[in-house]
């Protein structure tokens, strides 16, 4: 029991100050990104203190599991450097059984942000989203990134190159915008002005040197390209004052796990809906396609789908072969259009049940981690941060480069969720596993 209690107490102080590394530097590259552009707005100390709390929420999922890798690494390296598990070797404890006092403890720490990645991380990023909604409100400018879309504004997607911020000057500019009722148009300019209408009730984007491009949805043949000199944007719904306001929608990242299984049900009921009525509608069409290019060029025989090109079996009017060959064109249309319904629901499920797993998997990374760290603390000898830093960063980046791929294969459904958040704790627990048995041989 004392031994226990000492090698955990040897964790403790390295855990914190691992704890409190990580987070700052998480905190400075959060302040680069945000800091100007928060303040450019003339905000309360109040409003960017509770922005700067809310944050510290994704900083602290991150960080908990890398500061436990560098405190077991640099723990069990100081008492091996020590000597200290040579004489517990000697006095015949071995070395595995002062790994599990800390692997409970990872456990429990694993427990403890599971909690809180489903009920408190939500919550945060849920507040500061509406924040920043409310701050762009006042001052949209300093929340268009670079090369970053931008989601921020009811019906319109903006994509802009590079930002003159002084000026309000935009380059590269790239504008999307839908209506229920109209067409969805895209909007193109070399550059562009943003500023305010006279009220302050609504940003106005003016346009310059570009063109516009209109998709008929019922219609896809027809496509309408316009060039202009000078035209502006009017984004409504934007106050010149900061006003708080509620959100009532959320994205995966602020959902709890039982609200994403319910986007998720509901994505599944629409696929099986797809599945079930889609295929008939796209029969019907094509067989209405048909009838009627039968009785345009007199064919008595109304022949099989699946005969393809089926008018080149059957005599008919030369009249008619341009229409007829593009039989093909709009069969494989119809049974594309359907595809895409399916991929579109396949992937809003895929999309939030990636988040589910994560909410599990990065948790559960503290456990794995503990297995790696001990071993190679103990192989390094070395209880110092900077070998610490060094060997757990390696290992940190391998598994987020590992997860961040997965989640860009999930999403395009290459492979499922769970092995996409799953893969890097399997591949990194299956390693710790190795050294632990080879700590159990004596071989570390």
């Amino acid at each position: 029991m004392k031994l226990s209690l000492y090698v955990l107490r040897e964790h403790f102080a390295p855990f914190l100050y691992s704890l409190c590394i990580i987070t700052f530097l998480f905190v400075i590259d959060f302040l680069v990104k945000l800091l100007d552009a928060i303040l450019s707005k003339g905000l309360a100390f109040t409003t960017i203190f509770e922005i700067f709390i809310l944050n510290m929420a994704w900083m602290l999922a991150l960080s908990v599991p890398m500061s436990c890798l560098v405190a077991s690494l640099m723990a069990f390296g100081r008492l091996a450097g020590d000597n200290e598990i040579t004489a517990i070797r000697a006095s015949g404890i071995s070395p595995v059984k002062i790994i599990m006092p800390v692997f409970i403890v990872s456990a429990l720490i694993c427990c403890g942000l599971i909690y809180f990645n489903n009920y408190v991380l939500p919550e945060a990023n849920h507040r500061a989203a509406a924040i920043r909604n409310d701050i762009a409100r006042k001052n949209a400018p300093a929340f268009i990134t670079p090369g970053i879309l931008i989601k921020d504004f009811p019906n319109y997607r903006i994509w802009v190159d590079s930002i003159n911020y002084e000026e309000s000057m935009l380059f590269g500019v790239k504008i999307y915008f839908w209506e229920r009722r109209d067409p969805p148009r895209y909007m193109f300019a070399n550059q562009a002005t943003m500023g305010y209408s006279q009220d302050g009730k609504k940003i106005l984007i003016t346009l310059m040197d570009g063109e516009n491009h209109i998709l008929d949805n019922k219609d896809p043949n027809r496509y309408l390209r316009l060039k202009f000199r000078q035209q502006t944007v009017a984004i409504d719904n934007v106050d010149d004052t900061m006003v708080r306001r509620e959100r009532n929608s959320r994205s995966d990242r602020e959902m709890s796990v039982k609200q994403m299984y319910e986007v998720v049900e509901r994505a599944r009921e629409k696929e099986m809906e797809v599945k079930k009525t889609y295929p008939d509608k796209v029969f019907n069409e094509l067989v209405a396609i048909q009838k009627q290019i039968v009785a345009d060029s007199n064919v008595k025989v109304i022949p099989r789908l699946e005969e393809k090109p089926w008018w080149k079996v059957y005599p008919i009017s030369s009249v008619y072969y341009k229409r007829l060959n593009n039989y093909e064109k709009e069969r494989k249309y119809l049974i594309d259009r359907y595809t895409k319904k399916l991929d579109t629901q396949k992937k809003q499920a895929s999309k939030y049940l990636v988040e589910i797993h994560k909410k599990f998997s990065i948790p559960v990374a503290c456990v794995i981690f503990i297995l790696v760290g001990a071993p190679l603390g103990i192989m390094s000898r070395v209880g110092g941060i900077g070998m610490g830093a060094i060997i757990s960063s390696a290992f940190f980046l391998v598994y987020w480069v590992c997860l961040l791929r997965g989640e860009a294969m999930a999403d395009r459904l290459i492979i499922s969720p769970w092995v996409s958040m799953w893969a890097p704790n399997i591949i990194v627990g299956v390693m710790g596993l190795f050294l632990v048995v080879r700590a159990l041989k004596g071989k570390l």
